[in-house]
Formats: C-alpha cells, sequence, structure tokens
C-alpha cells in the first residue's frame, strides 16, 4: 500500500489560515478604530491641527492606520 503525504494538506491549512487572518486585519468590521484620542496637547488648536495631520476617522480599519502618523 501506498502512504500519502500530507504535506499538501497542511501546506493548504497553513494557506487558508494566512488568508483567514488576512481578510480579518484588514476587511472585516472586527478590528476597526472605535475611538481617538489625542493627550498631551496643551491647546484645543493643537488637537485640531493633530487630528487634521493624522487623518483618523472612527471606522477606520485598523491595519491601514499608519502608527507613525
Amino acid at each position: 500500500m501506498r502512504k500519502v503525504s500530507k504535506f499538501p494538506i497542511v501546506i493548504a491549512l497553513v494557506v487558508a489560515l494566512f488568508a483567514g487572518l488576512t481578510y480579518l486585519l484588514a476587511w472585516s468590521n472586527i478590528f476597526t478604530v472605535s475611538s481617538i484620542a489625542i493627550d498631551g496637547a496643551p491647546t484645543a488648536a493643537s488637537k485640531e491641527t493633530i487630528s487634521k495631520v493624522a487623518d483618523l476617522r472612527t471606522g477606520d480599519k485598523l491595519a491601514r492606520v499608519e502608527p507613525r502618523a
């Protein structure tokens, strides 16, 4: 009897897991920005400037947020 290799099954499962996690992080509504807080700004005008430069909105996908903004 011929022994069946499990390697293709393992590769298919890894690819499916990677695709599922990519979908969850990039396109689903599970990981979204729910609130934005700007701490440490001395004035209301500087908070406004920071929020305009960061260009963040609630509902944005978390994976697409630039952390250095």
